[in-house]
């Protein structure tokens, strides 16, 4: 089955109702999406980028609002003279209530620490910066929303690195980042081989299953997706990268639709939930259930994390034959796979993955990260932060925490008295951030489980683990919120 499969599904490296009250109350969207699939010194993406656009841009023709315009360029912007040009031409009629929206899907780099994206025509290529992008959507009017689906994209807003930072060129109330892997990070696509030329990112594809507007997208159904939750069905969904957002708490509206409609544009499967994606050793099966809207050929993908890589070459296939002729019909299904970790190892990180088949051309439907603990060991927990942060100034406290095995966190802000003032996570499996020494990052914006800015003044992380019978815990140093802005100097 697994070479049955294999040209299908080669997988490559990406080196690339109302609105909330947050939003204005009359405001022009436009759009402008870039994607590159030729370079000069990197290798082709084709037709990943290309398919990126096509769907995004097709996601955004179905939000309620209406943009006024959606310009595409697709292996036209090589230099960063060009982008400000393609900016000028999308944007040139904003004002101060309008939303822009940026779309780049290409290959990031890792040379510089703030990050860096690859333009590139074919013919001319160079390197955009975070300070560069900044900079050139500094001049847009209103609210900037810049969606970044590249490899180490991340660290364009300073998140998914080991180094900590509570500020980025983008610190401020005008811009929303969302990106598809954390600054240290590969981001991924998939790429179909065969008559038809087919693909796309895996952030692009679920970005677009959020913007659809269903449930659980749209967590609480009120006919917008917020950038809050598209980040955290972007998270859910995404596992073979960690997804960044800036500001991670946003309600600021993404997507609006109509909550009557019950349409589900280019959906076969939906509602996928696992029993448990937290998994022990010797107890390696994961149970799941998901919806199918229409009978398709449905196979399962297990890929495994191995040597501080996802191994896509080894990954195993399984074909869903519910019917006897190879497809799954119509209805809520549930189903379980037994997992076989590599080399002998008792724990480590794998994904399940839902692909389906039609007319020999693949599609993903979005996947689970599963956590698989050892039943004992030695964890090596600890948690590191700043000094200080003021997110007056709408900087976020960096939180890393490091752990030498899989496992689960607990993450709690406690004030100097010992009071929980947040809860940031409970019980949450890790994940492969592809951090050295292994870590887990997380970021707290000042407020408490209310939602209300927590008071000036000294605050710790608490974490909390478990392996088998034993509980882990460990502090952070205290640290300083300053809820006044520094002048500047």
């Amino acid at each position: 089955m697994k070479r049955v499969l294999a040209w299908l599904m080669a997988l490559f490296l990406l080196p690339f109702s109302a609105p909330s009250a947050e939003s204005p109350s009359s405001s022009d969207l436009r759009a402008l999406l870039i994607g590159s699939d030729t370079y000069l010194t990197k290798e082709t993406t084709y037709p990943i980028a290309k398919n990126n656009l096509l769907k995004l841009e097709s996601a955004l023709r179905r939000d309620a609002r209406t943009y006024a315009a959606i310009h595409t360029y697709y292996d036209e912007i090589g230099h960063i003279t060009a982008l400000e040009n393609a900016v000028q031409t999308a944007f040139s009629d904003a004002n101060e209530n309008d939303i822009s929206l940026l779309y780049f899907s290409t290959h990031g780099s890792d040379l510089h620490p703030e990050g860096a994206l690859y333009l590139s025509d074919g013919m001319e290529e160079n390197l955009l910066t975070a300070s560069e992008l900044y900079q050139i959507t500094s001049t847009i009017p209103g609210k900037k929303i810049i969606l970044l689906d590249a490899c180490n994209s991340g660290a364009f807003i300073q998140k998914g690195i080991a180094s900590l930072s509570a500020s980025h060129p983008f610190t401020g109330n005008e811009h929303i980042l969302l990106t598809s892997s954390g600054g240290s990070e590969a981001s991924w696509q998939w790429q179909g081989e065969g008559e038809f030329a087919s693909g796309s990112s895996y952030f692009a594809d679920i970005l677009c299953a959020a913007l659809s507007g269903t449930f659980p997208s749209d967590t609480n159904r009120d006919g917008c997706v917020t950038v809050s939750e598209a980040f955290a069905f972007l998270s859910l969904n995404d596992a073979a990268s960690t997804p960044q957002c800036y500001p991670e708490s946003s309600s600021f509206p993404l997507f609006c639709y109509d909550s009557s409609s019950t349409s589900l544009p280019d959906q076969k499967i939906t509602d996928i939930i696992f029993n448990d994606t937290l998994l022990t050793a010797g107890q390696s099966t994961a149970t799941f259930s998901f919806t199918v809207h229409q009978e398709t050929t449905l196979y399962y993908q297990i890929v495994y994390f191995r040597a501080g890589a996802w191994d896509f070459e080894n990954a195993q296939h399984f074909l869903d034959d519910e019917t006897g002729s190879g497809t799954v019909s119509p209805g809520r299904k549930e189903r379980s796979l037994v997992l076989d970790m590599p080399n002998g190892q008792d724990h480590g990180y794998a994904m399940l993955q839902f692909i389906t088949i039609e007319n020999g051309t693949p599609s993903f439907h979005g996947a689970r990260l599963l956590c698989i603990r050892p039943a004992r060991g030695e964890l090596s927990l600890q948690a590191e932060t700043l000094a200080s942060f003021h997110p007056e100034g709408h900087e976020e406290m960096p939180i890393l925490v490091r752990h030498s095995l899989p496992c689960s966190l607990s993450v709690t802000v406690k004030n100097a008295q010992g009071g929980t003032v947040k809860r940031l996570t409970y019980a949450q499996p890790t994940r492969p951030q592809q951090l050295s020494p292994a870590a887990s990052t997380f970021y707290w914006d000042g407020t408490d489980n209310r939602g209300n800015p927590a008071a000036a003044g000294e605050y710790y992380i608490h974490i909390q683990s478990t392996l088998g019978d034993e509980r882990i815990t460990a502090y952070s140093v205290p640290f300083t919120l300053y809820q006044t802005i520094p002048e500047a100097p």
